[in-house]
């Protein structure tokens, strides 16, 4: 995207300030999103899952691997491993007794949240737009967990100071651990209702006359064999060898073509299946505190 269509960083960190002036913690979120208290609120149940909810989180990663092993199988000739018997899913009694109550930090456990719908909203191939039009762009999806992981240390940590040269420091830029945020709530979307934040983030950014447009997930091919350097000197040059890189390439080419087209055709089927379900949480929220939906939903 063009640069003039999106604000800079000096500019996106005085964003997330606005939104957030005492940080993803401060006391003014917690009311918001925990009023009767962190320890009162379901929310609790994204780091302290109950031994039911454990034990069904236990099964699901069962199956799974179960599933990737029998697919890893297909790819290669038997072997004395793939005869082992597979083991079986964990009992309930098993979870019972390596399951563990844990401490709980309100501090940390709300920051942690509260990033990761922020990651959720501002990337995942969404787009923030503020009040002038432009983007609220905080990078890529590994450069927006970055972001936000400086931003909440900077702020928390009262770290982030003027100088004379600029209006905004960022002593932390280029420091932030992307993997705090990186893919939102991906891993512990099902132990809670996640709504009162995200729409405690919607609200805020209602409040700063700024939008947001949804994009269904949608996965692409990256190549890295384009761009090679070739031969130039013609006592280098193999005409054997020029003419089977060629029909190398075209055969790399007409197999990217064809996963381009069934990724294509997935996608298509994954969307039309969407637009005929209740809309996800996160756009269920937007609605709530907008009053309609958002651009991009129902996905086309």
């Amino acid at each position: 995207m063009d640069e003039a269509l999106q604000l800079s960083e000096t500019e996106a960190w005085a964003f997330l300030e606005r939104l957030f002036p005492n940080g993803f913690a401060g006391e003014d979120v917690l009311r918001e999103i925990a009023p009767d208290g962190w320890e009162r609120s379901p929310l609790i149940r994204a780091y302290h899952p109950t031994l039911e909810q454990w034990h069904r989180e236990r099964l699901a990663f069962h199956e799974n691997s179960a599933w990737l092993r029998k697919l890893a199988s297909k790819r290669r000739k038997a072997s004395e491993e793939d005869e082992l018997p597979e083991p079986g899913p964990p009992t309930f009694e098993e979870s019972r007794r390596e399951f563990e109550e844990t401490p709980v930090d309100a501090d940390r456990e709300c920051r942690d949240i509260v990033g990761a719908v922020a990651w959720e909203v501002f990337s995942d191939n969404h787009s923030v737009i503020a009040d002038d039009g432009r983007e609220v762009s905080l990078g890529s999806f590994r450069g927006t967990g970055g972001f936000l992981d400086e931003f909440d240390r900077g702020t928390r940590l009262g770290k982030t100071e003027s100088t004379e040269d600029d209006e905004f420091a960022f002593p932390l830029f280029g420091m932030g651990d992307y993997m705090r945020y990186y893919m939102g709530l991906a891993f512990i979307s099902k132990r809670c209702d996640y709504g009162p934040v995200y729409r405690m983030l919607f609200r805020r950014l209602h409040a700063a006359r700024a939008d947001w447009i949804y994009r269904f997930p949608r996965i692409g091919i990256v190549r890295f064999d384009q761009g090679a350097e070739t031969a130039s000197g013609t006592e280098e040059y193999d005409p054997s060898a020029a003419f089977a890189a060629e029909q190398k390439g075209k055969e790399r080419d007409e197999e990217v073509a064809r996963m381009e087209a069934e990724l294509e055709a997935s996608y298509r089927e994954a969307a039309e299946e969407a637009a005929m379900k209740p809309p996800p949480p996160i756009v269920q929220a937007y609605r709530a505190v907008y009053g309609r939906l958002p651009d991009g939903w129902p996905p086309a």
